[in-house]
């Protein structure tokens, strides 16, 4: 029988990082984060530095409710953040809470604070959302040299994920919180292009979310929105739901060449990624600005 593990408190917490200033420890939002961030930080000061999954931390429905916060990861690891801003010194670094930007950073909400580093992109995975990662994927796992140019995937890739990230922007926006739904179902492959019906995208988005009655806002607030998308793609689009698509597209190869668990292509893709690639983006520099100070 599986034991069950033990989380820290806040209260211990607080008492642990007043008393040990030397710590310095990163909390992210899930297992695959604290991996990634393993690898990328891999030269850290070992002795000190720790990474922990917020799961490890007790943070219950009040302390949520006292900031109003919806139930989630990325809401726990503010409440952390927060909770322990309040009694740590000014210029403490003994504590870094990285959390996804999501539709809040792109809506020019990020979340401020001493302790909380928001990711340079709409969430972690969108550090592999590059033509490097994608082609070895591509050319060393399946095998594929694809007809087209890596860079033209990914750009339809981008293009078909930016909608239902742009229709939880408006939804935000517009006090309309919209659900998340699998993406795959209201898109047709033909080779290697992949058409998204958006209009199916819409309709059950709205419906999951019980808000078909406020097409025409969630549509308006749509268009408004869209113009304000300056920059990089991959800061308007669920990296959780590329890795959706792109297994998606590519399963009859994947599993062809042994890959039969397509919950298997994310951590594959996370394989791909060169630290060395992504140690100057600013996340990382920020990090270990904390780390080594």
């Amino acid at each position: 029988m599986e034991s069950k593990v033990e989380r820290r408190t806040l209260n211990e917490l607080q008492t642990l990082y007043q008393l040990e200033p030397g710590l310095r420890d990163i909390y992210v939002e899930g297992p695959s984060d604290c991996a990634l961030l393993r690898w990328i930080l891999r030269d850290r000061d070992l002795q000190r530095t720790q990474i922990y999954d917020i799961d490890t931390i007790e943070i219950t429905a009040e302390h949520l409710e006292e900031f109003s916060f919806l139930p989630g990861a990325r809401s726990r690891i503010i409440v952390l953040g927060r909770k322990l801003e309040a009694v740590l010194p000014m210029q403490s670094t003994q504590v870094t809470c990285v959390i996804d930007s999501d539709i809040e950073g792109a809506l020019g909400r990020p979340e401020k604070g001493r302790l909380i580093l928001g990711t340079d992109y709409a969430d972690i995975e969108g550090y592999l959302l590059t033509e490097e990662v994608i082609s070895k994927f591509l050319l060393v796992v399946l095998g594929v040299q694809p007809k087209i140019q890596v860079s033209r995937l990914l750009e339809m890739y981008l293009g078909i994920l930016r909608e239902p990230f742009l229709l939880r922007m408006a939804g935000s926006s517009t006090g309309i919180p919209l659900a998340r739904v699998k993406i795959v179902k209201s898109c047709q492959a033909n080779g290697e292009a992949v058409r998204l019906d958006r209009d199916d995208l819409v309709k059950r988005m709205l419906e999951k979310s019980g808000a078909a009655a406020f097409r025409d806002q969630i549509e308006a607030a749509v268009q408004e929105l869209r113009g304000t998308l300056n920059g990089d793609p991959r800061c308007y689009v669920s990296g959780h739901e590329f890795i959706d698509l792109f297994g998606w597209h590519w399963a009859t190869q994947a599993r062809k060449r042994g890959l039969r668990d397509l919950s298997a292509i994310g951590p594959v893709l996370r394989n791909g990624l060169d630290s060395g690639a992504v140690s100057g983006e600013p996340l990382f520099q920020a990090i270990r600005g904390r780390l080594f100070r």
